[in-house]
């Protein structure tokens, strides 16, 4: 029987863009101290090479080592006919602009991406409102952080040197993510604990109500001599 394939997780793709950067780090290693051509030749055959070892240990070609080798040798081969680096550079622009777009079309098309993965994972249980409310809130939020870490890489490859583009686009993207990561986990306790509070309230108000209702009631099931008082 074929094996489903799996979508891919937050976890699997935060783990993608790390790897994917293996191949950058031996062009800029390799350019640095020899040439743009080594350097291009370094980072195709480390590319490559991810393919093969991924592929020998999960018998299957995956779609992110494939497609970031696929994006390495297009725009490698590119910077070696222009002998410039700026092609090579941005890689991690278009893989990132990549996730990008799946969280922040996600969202516009009314199916976020983090959502549907919850939904898969919890199941029959489902989500209640809050957590359903909070992914969706989560799914634009980090779209726009790729987004945002796309352009700085852009900028930096157009401006800044290769050991600074290399720091952000590799530690920068993690330092980032890493408070990222923090700061939504914060603001989720914040969230959570908001929506008890309104939960809470509205407990209370449907309590009220009910006990006006019962009185009422009451009142409305006493003898008809005990309810209006007898003039002398």
């Amino acid at each position: 029987m074929k094996k489903e394939m799996q979508p891919p997780t937050r976890g699997t793709m935060i783990f993608s863009l790390l790897y994917s950067m293996i191949p950058l780090l031996g062009f800029w290693l390799i350019e640095k101290y020899y040439s743009l051509e080594a350097g291009v030749i370094a980072a195709i055959a480390l590319a490559l090479a991810e393919v093969a070892w991924v592929y020998a240990k999960e018998k299957r070609f995956e779609p992110f080592a494939s497609w970031s080798a696929a994006l390495i040798i297009l725009m490698g081969i590119i910077s070696w006919q222009l002998q410039s680096d700026l092609f090579l550079k941005l890689k991690p622009a278009i893989f990132e602009m990549i996730f990008a777009l799946l969280f922040l079309v996600s969202s516009c098309l009314g199916k976020p991406f983090m959502m549907v993965m919850a939904q898969k994972q919890f199941g029959e249980i489902g989500l209640n409102s809050f957590q359903a409310q909070y992914l969706k809130g989560v799914n634009w939020r980090i779209g726009f952080f790729f987004l945002a870490h796309v352009f700085l890489i852009v900028y930096a490859s157009l401006y800044f040197s290769n050991d600074q583009w290399l720091f952000i686009s590799g530690p920068f993207f993690y330092i980032l993510l890493g408070i990222y990561f923090a700061l939504e986990f914060f603001y989720s306790r914040f969230s959570l604990r908001r929506h008890i509070e309104s939960w809470q309230k509205q407990q209370a108000f449907l309590e009220y109500q009910r006990s006006i209702i019962q009185k009422v009631k009451a009142g409305d099931n006493k003898p008809q001599g005990m309810k209006e008082k007898r003039i002398p």
